[in-house]
């Protein structure tokens, strides 16, 4: 009998759909639920699909069950290709239980009431409150289209609206998965007749099925069962606890050594995180309240047990405690104070050294009521005041120095008839900033701008005491909860994410801005950007249209869950959430290292040895090495070199491209007139020089000959070059005969070459093929037709092989061996097509050049998996060479000139730093605490100290 079936309902807007949702168990895989992926490999679900497969797995996974189940998602035309919805989880749980009962043991074929496939369950459920089934939301629609008589079960609680629009159904309702299950079941007749046929044959195998289950039960199957499942949690926990998510992967990861699930989670994290330059515990509890100075070197923080903490963000120490509430913070930049207040008394500190000291206090002045409450601070007057502004209206000036109230305004005595009219009694504000003048023209006024109870936003001139309207509250979509404001533009939080709206055309901007659909709980204005603080991360967004905010480094939230965040004057970022400090660098963390010289090619050996050409005044005079685990040596203004580890030294050549292996060094290019390939010993020593077509070259033009590509294949012990022509060469590397040429045509050179084969194009435009070939016997293993390959790439150990065309920008991904698709084509951003692409060893990302920048995705997920980097000098990046370990990524370059092109210089980007554990340790400052252990692991494992003796 097949797996347990349910009909399941989703709301699709005005209408609704039914679809059947059945689960199959295929033992021998390592545990988890899983999309079936011979009908569902093409499924997208939402954030809200996955987390319900999640919370249903972790709710209701049986205990015995061993190995994989797979889920599939069927309607009346076939396997469903897209759900967004997260009522699915009480369904999902129902049929785990079902298949734990009927075939987590012995007995489950014994069992004759079964789920009923045409019955449905509609509900939520969570893992933090399991077994009870949540409420949700869309039963109209849903309902609409079950026939009469249809069972349908959803949760206790939405039972009576249920009904409502229940139509021709009949509505149950159910508190736990256990009673969901129970209604969903009926005497199954094929079950009676399978246990009269067989019941002799199951009494005879119990003993045999009694020992396959305690087989099953292995530990080493358990341990890979709870890694997979730390692994599922992590891909979920990535965005907005990214620190958990990070160390449950690293946990399933070292359980099962080496799992590569939990590994690919640990890179993901990290990938998702990529900004976060460091994070560290600063409350027990809570951390809610934050200030930077502005060179970002302190963070100033308060949380739950009312201490002011003072860090350095760099070292993540503690540099001092300050007791006494803090409901808000704010450092001034010119005179280095920093002022905290508790809602209505402000205390002032001297912050210029590592430790604040109290200068005095200053009380709610007399004009403010009883009740009243400071809704924003800020410094003003070039720092020489601080402005206070309270939820009823009213703003106040101090003077720091003095510690005296210089002034007090309050809205209901300046504002105009129409406004006067608007203002509510009591409280009348939910939100302020105060908008800071700045010297240089249009520097404009000191300002404290208002959010109303009335959605309206107004400013108030603390010169001139004027009041302005800046926003009506119609304008205003839904209810807003926070003010940001400079000059020119004013940002509102919003339950649908931030509006921007320009003060001067008095008109909307952009809502919601960046395409952040959520409300964030905290927001700052620095100028025409505004740091959005919310569940899923920190982000930088540019309020003024017209910018590529794809492609700025904190365009995505990022960094885990912050309730503040504080941008310094470098474009650090310090946020505050989940008890922690995260700082953010405004670009990706330890990527771009100092340029290497010109050079026309280069290639990596073993370690981080990078080989370059010695490249001078339009030609080469050989190649060097470099090491780049060595530190590049300062050359006083210029930028920094890298010594020359070994020198390779020819008379003046053209060198396109260039490898290395153990024993030698190749450079492949144009020598007296011929295609050649150099070579020299890996001390330096010159070996020979190799021609490739000699008699030949004769005949051709002088850009036909040209050896184009040049790589080893050290398991085959030979070396292969490939020329302008597309003809391929092949020396043994132990005598240095030519055993061969490959009469292959192209206008392609591409070639990739693993092991004992190498794969090529052959043909041009439409009709170009990938041709595999032996390299040893010469023969063709296989060819597959890519109309337009233009570039190959290939993983280290093998198993995929990326073919780039040009004309569709689109990398295809194939088994090597079968030249057959093992992924969807990744579709590069439209523009300009790729100059290169490379894969990296693990087979995990791919690069692409195009134009003055590298984009790397993720080849799991398709997306992104960090910002673009870019060149240095705006050259064009025409070749990517990972390094062996794939720690470090390469980009020789084109310069800019439209009659010549010359080579410029070699930009070195740092991929990653030291081991898996090192890495996420590092990044994670410490490993799970006993307490997070036995939150999140199974009880069956000991707790590991993950982060202990981690070196590498």
């Amino acid at each position: 009998m097949s797996g347990p079936r349910l009909t399941v309902l989703a709301d699709r807007g005005q209408t609704g759909a039914l679809f059947h949702l059945q689960l199959d168990l295929v033992r021998g895989l390592p545990s988890g639920l899983l999309p079936d992926p011979r009908s569902m490999s093409v499924f997208f679900g939402d954030e809200a699909f996955r987390g319900s497969l999640d919370d249903a797995w972790q709710t209701a996974r049986p205990a015995k069950l061993h190995g994989a189940v797979l889920w599939s998602l069927r309607n009346a035309d076939g396997p469903v290709d897209h759900v967004n919805d997260s009522s699915f989880g009480a369904a999902f749980a129902v049929l785990l239980t079902e298949l734990g009962r009927t075939r987590g043991n012995w007995r489950g074929p014994l069992r004759v009431r079964r789920v009923n496939p045409r019955t449905s369950v509609i509900g939520a459920v969570n893992a933090k409150n399991p077994r009870v089934i949540e409420s949700v939301t869309g039963y109209e629609s849903k309902l609409s289209v079950v026939e009469h008589g249809h069972r349908v079960v959803v949760p206790k609680r939405d039972e009576e609206e249920a009904r409502r629009h229940s139509g021709q159904a009949t509505v149950v309702g159910a508190v736990t998965v256990e009673e969901a299950a129970k209604e969903v079941r009926r005497l199954d007749p094929r079950a009676v007749s399978w246990l009269g046929a067989g019941v002799l044959t199951v009494l005879l195998a119990g003993s045999v099925v009694l020992w396959g289950a305690a087989s099953d039960a292995s530990e080493k199957n358990n341990r890979r069962a709870v890694a997979a499942e730390l692994a599922a949690q992590a891909v979920r926990l990535k965005s907005t606890e990214p620190r958990t998510a990070g160390l449950l992967a690293l946990a399933g990861y070292q359980i099962d050594s080496g799992n590569k699930e939990a590994k690919d989670a640990v890179e993901e994290v990290l990938e998702t995180n990529r900004n976060t330059v460091r994070s560290w515990v600063a409350d027990q509890v809570i951390v809610d309240v934050l200030a930077v100075d502005d060179a970002g070197n302190r963070a100033y923080t308060s949380g739950a047990d009312d201490v002011i903490r003072v860090w350095d963000t760099r070292s993540k120490r503690k540099l001092a405690e300050v007791p006494g509430r803090a409901a808000g913070l704010v450092r001034g930049t010119e005179s280095g104070f920093l002022a905290a207040h508790d809602g209505r008394d402000i205390r002032l500190f001297d912050a210029s050294g590592d430790e604040p000291e109290l200068e005095g206090e200053v009380k709610a002045p007399s004009c403010i009521g009883q009740y009243g409450e400071i809704v924003g601070m800020g410094f003003t007057s070039n720092g020489s005041a601080l402005t206070t502004v309270w939820d009823e209206g009213a703003v106040t000036t101090v003077d720091p120095v003095t510690r005296t109230v210089t002034g007090c305004v309050r809205l209901k005595d300046i504002a105009g008839n129409k406004l006067l009219a608007q203002l509510p009694a009591g409280r009348t504000a939910i939100s302020a900033d105060v908008v800071a003048r700045y010297s240089g023209p249009g520097g404009g006024a000191d300002q404290a701008v208002f959010l109303l109870t009335t959605n309206d936003v107004v400013a108030v001139d603390l010169r001139t005491k004027k009041v302005s309207a800046l926003i009506p509250g119609a304008e205003v979509p839904g209810e807003a909860t926070l003010v940001q404001a400079s000059h020119d533009t004013v940002t509102l939080a919003t339950g649908g994410g931030v509006l921007a709206w320009d003060r001067v055309g008095r008109k909307r901007i952009a809502y919601p801005l960046g395409g952040l659909s959520s409300r964030p709980e905290a927001m700052e204005q620095d100028g025409d950007q505004v740091v959005i603080a919310g569940k899923s991360g920190t982000a930088v967004i540019p309020v003024r249209p017209g910018v590529d905010t794809a492609s700025e480094p904190l365009s995505v939230p990022t960094g885990g869950r912050s309730v503040a965040a504080v941008r310094a004057s470098d474009g650090t970022v310090v946020a505050a959430g989940n008890a922690r400090v995260t700082v953010l660098g405004n670009q990706a963390v330890q990527r771009a290292l100092p340029s290497a010289d010109l050079s026309t090619g280069a290639a990596f050996g073993s370690g981080h040895t990078l080989l370059l050409t010695d490249f001078t005044m339009d030609t080469s005079y050989g190649v060097y090495t470099i090491d780049l685990d060595t530190k590049p040596k300062p050359a006083g203004a210029a930028p920094p070199s890298y010594e020359h580890v070994t020198e390779y030294s020819a008379s003046p050549a053209y060198i396109n491209d260039v490898a290395i292996s153990d024993k030698f060094v190749v450079a492949a290019g144009q020598n007296r007139g011929f295609s050649a390939v150099t070579v020299w010993k890996r001390d330096g020593t010159f070996q020979q020089e190799l021609l490739m077509s000699p008699v030949e070259d004769r005949q051709r033009k002088a850009e036909e000959r040209i050896a184009a590509q040049v790589a080893f294949a050290p398991e085959a012990d030979v070396l292969v070059a490939r020329n302008a022509v597309g003809e391929v060469a092949i020396w043994s590397t132990k005598t240095w005969d030519l055993l061969g040429m490959i009469p292959l045509k192209s206008t392609s050179t591409a070639m990739a070459i693993h092991g004992r084969t190498g794969a090529f194009t052959e043909g041009t435009g439409k009709q170009t093929r990938v041709v595999v070939v032996d390299l040893v016997t010469r023969k063709r293993l296989g060819t597959s037709t890519v109309p337009d390959a233009a570039r190959l790439s290939v993983a280290k150990d093998g198993s995929r092989l990326l073919v780039y065309a040009w004309t569709t920008n689109v990398i295809s991904v194939l088994d090597p061996s079968e030249l057959t698709a093992v992924r969807k084509p990744l579709k590069l951003p439209p523009g300009e097509p790729a100059r290169d692409v490379a894969i990296s060893p693990d087979g995990r990302l791919v690069a692409s050049a195009v134009g003055d920048q590298v984009l790397v995705h993720n080849l799991t997920t398709g997306q992104q998996a960090m910002p673009p980097l870019r060149d240095s000098s705006g050259g064009i990046v025409v070749q990517l060479t990972w390094s062996l370990d794939g720690a470090y990524l390469t980009g020789v370059t084109l310069r800019p000139e439209r009659e010549r092109k010359r080579p410029g210089t070699v930009n070195i980007w740092k991929m990653a730093e030291g081991s898996l554990e090192r890495r996420m340790c590092d990044w994670a400052d410490g490993g799970l605490s006993d307490a997070e252990w036995k939150q999140y692991v199974d009880e069956s494992v000991d707790y590991i100290d993950l982060c202990k003796d981690v070196t590498g």
